[in-house]
């Protein structure tokens, strides 16, 4: 298939040129795509040591690190990439789900909030968003957040629950 092709063209080239960011980058790619994380993030951590600026690497990077629960690793290169370019909606949400896994639910929440303000029509930045707010004890802010989620979904069956707290917290106990 092309991915084994791809696979062998790129261990060709760093036989041949060891050093070059772009070629491991690719070649961890070729790798995350298959599903091979393990083998993406090593390729990774090597073009890292060859070029610590490069952005669009640090995001891959991300990724891979909090697929294999490296979250503290995922963190930091999700926080450079968001010092480099602040506009990356993804990014932002990836950053404040890493904080949340931690149980760092404010800046958690400053990133979900910046994901979710350029884009609430996706559900994860919705549900997290309100997650992390309602583990803030920010139940009102929450609340409407729940309520967006039920009526884009009702496959998922604990959102109601969530809501439910929310507005029993905030002193709405008959409509919970």
């Amino acid at each position: 298939n092309r991915y084994d092709q791809a696979e062998k063209a790129y261990k060709t080239a760093l036989r041949f040129n060891p050093y070059h960011r772009n070629t491991n980058f690719n070649l961890g790619r070729t790798y995350q795509l298959q599903g091979k994380i393990k083998e993406a993030y090593q390729e990774y951590e090597k073009a890292l040591k060859l070029d610590e600026d490069y952005i669009q690497l640090h995001y891959v990077h991300g990724e891979t690190c909090k697929q294999l629960g490296y979250v503290d690793k995922a963190i930091k290169s999700f926080e450079k990439v968001k010092a480099k370019n602040k506009g990356f909606i993804e990014n932002d949400f990836l950053l404040g789900s890493c904080y949340y896994v931690k149980g760092n639910y404010p800046q958690a929440t400053i990133n979900l909030v910046d994901a979710y303000n350029r884009n609430p029509s996706i559900f994860a930045y919705t549900y997290n968003l309100a997650m992390s707010l309602m583990n803030e004890n920010k139940y009102k802010e929450a609340q409407p957040l729940f309520e967006r989620c039920m009526s884009a979904s009702n496959q998922v069956p604990y959102i109601p629950l969530h809501n439910a707290r929310c507005l029993k917290e905030i002193g709405r106990i008959k409509e919970a």
